[in-house]
């Protein structure tokens, strides 16, 4: 569904916002971070998002540093953060009183931020 949504506007997304990305490329990382929470799958937002940064004309090395950026699925807690829960008997990991407040999310978005960063030093290195 999220393919058909984004195949069917692509002419608007490329003439509304193609400017933006291509002087600012790191909003693209945050379109497929936000993506990613929403629809809690990477391959997903990466099938949907990704043919539409090659039309809007980014150069592949900052698509392809880009791709940690839709591995957010860890913030909103699923299936396997809410075992992790159940099974600790140390107490140390929790789930908060709000959704995004949980063990998981300070070590996955440290994580997440260094992968982009540190694949964005490496295609500027190699591109």
């Amino acid at each position: 569904m999220t393919g058909t949504f984004f195949g069917n506007y692509n002419d608007v997304f490329i003439t509304n916002f193609s400017d933006i990305l291509n002087q600012y490329p790191m909003i693209f990382g945050l379109v497929l971070f936000f993506l990613s929470i929403l629809i809690y799958s990477p391959a997903a937002t990466i099938i949907a998002l990704m043919p539409l940064g090659v039309a809007m004309g980014l150069p592949a090395y900052t698509l392809i540093a880009l791709l940690p950026a839709a591995c957010a699925v860890f913030i909103i807690p699923g299936g396997a953060q809410i075992a992790c829960v159940a099974f600790d008997r140390t107490g140390t990991t929790r789930l908060g009183k709000y959704v995004i407040n949980h063990s998981f999310l300070l070590p996955g978005m440290v994580s997440l931020v260094m992968s982009v960063v540190f694949c964005m030093m490496i295609a500027k290195t190699l591109f």
